[in-house]
């Protein structure tokens, strides 16, 4: 009896593992399912290195791949890319099941033509600028437009950590220099004082910020580029004139790629004086985090044609002195966003023709001067 006790107990044990076994077979097989599936919606679409094979024409303006076209298009990949040794500006990454591959390991040296392995990778930076041809170590077009419709090819800025070579000697440490400018249309700070109303407007072209870009990396991971705003030049300013603050402001920029407020731009430790614009023309401070989104290099009127930033019209971490309840950026017209362009940095010139909005034009000489890339286009 006592054997025969212990038996079922044995077997009843043997019966609870069995059940806890396929339980824990069905928990292993949910969770491999989760993680395919979790795999499958964080593939990324890229560009692959010109002469390897794609499968796709465009990253859409929601990220995904879009069109048909190969080579040289984009491909769905997965996770996050390696250097490819000795290629600056490309990255080896893993590609989805049955997007096309040429390597079949992870650092891109050992060639195998297939699918869902390893492609090599256009490398895209958080910030760009346009060009009117690909250099060697262009970057993705921007979502949503196609690489044969594109007129311009965005290429990355360069980060203080980036190295660079100047005849033999290389270099490091320098980073990007960049001006930016209200090209695109007027510059309006309204806000509300004891009830009332205080407008500032700043015609288009004569707002001017001087950019230091300390670190660009990678878009494909969600990071973030950082930079200093070192001066703000406000001119020709109704009714009041703008001074800026002492102390360089702190610029960041999240990577369209992310998942949460892609494109997210926040300008902070921002300081203005309008120097009569309060009741009785009495000084006005402004100070705090001005927010944004980055904008797309873009061919349509009213936009950046190299990029730059549209200012959100509510800038609820804006304060003034005196007191104010509310502070709105617009282009003038109510409800109409503001930009501030990329015009020129250090790692190219913008734009190549004469810039119409330019109140340069009478200091620098003739237009065709201008052309020529005298005066404020002058590297």
């Amino acid at each position: 009896m006592k054997d025969r006790h212990l038996t079922d107990v044995g077997t009843a044990l043997v019966g609870s593992m069995k059940r806890i076994s396929i339980l824990g077979l069905s928990i292993v097989a949910i969770l491999l399912m989760s993680g395919m599936a979790a795999s499958s919606a964080s593939a990324t679409c890229l560009r692959v290195k010109a002469g390897e094979k794609s499968t796709f024409e465009k990253r859409s303006a929601t990220g995904k791949c879009e069109g048909s076209l190969t080579p040289s298009g984009y491909v769905e990949t997965e996770g996050a890319g390696e250097p490819v040794a000795g290629e600056a500006g490309v990255q080896c990454y893993k590609v989805k099941a049955g997007e096309p591959s040429g390597w079949e390991d992870n650092k891109c040296t050992k060639a195998k033509a297939g699918t869902g392995e390893y492609a090599k990778i256009k490398e895209c930076r958080v910030l760009y600028m346009f060009l009117k041809a690909e250099p060697a170590t262009s970057c993705n077009e921007p979502p949503g437009v196609s690489i044969t419709e594109a007129t311009k090819i965005g290429q990355s800025l360069r980060a203080n950590a980036d190295k660079f070579i100047i005849g033999t000697e290389e270099f490091e440490g320098f980073g990007t220099d960049a001006l930016a400018v209200n090209t695109a249309g007027a510059l309006r700070f309204s806000t509300k004082i004891s009830g009332v109303a205080f407008r500032n407007k700043n015609p288009a072209g004569y707002a001017f910020f001087g950019l230091k870009l300390e670190t660009n990396p990678p878009s494909a991971n969600c990071s973030e580029a950082t930079g200093q705003v070192r001066f703000a030049d406000i001119q020709d300013a109704t009714p009041s004139a703008v001074f800026d603050g002492n102390g360089a402001w702190k610029i960041r920029v999240k990577s369209d790629l992310c998942s949460s407020e892609p494109g997210k731009v926040k300008v902070e430790n921002t300081s203005l004086l309008f120097e009569q614009l309060g009741a009785g023309k009495t000084p006005v401070i402004s100070t705090g985090e001005f927010v944004g989104t980055y904008s797309q290099p873009s061919s349509v009127a009213g936009k950046c044609p190299a990029g730059g930033v549209e200012l959100a019209i509510d800038q609820p971490g804006i304060t003034t002195t005196p007191a104010s309840t509310g502070v709105e950026i617009d282009n003038g017209t109510t409800g109409k966003n503001a930009y501030i362009c990329f015009v020129s940095a250090n790692n190219y010139l913008f734009p190549e023709t004469e810039p119409k909005w330019a109140p340069f034009n009478a200091l620098n000489g003739p237009a065709e001067e201008v052309y020529k890339g005298v005066g404020i286009w002058k590297d």
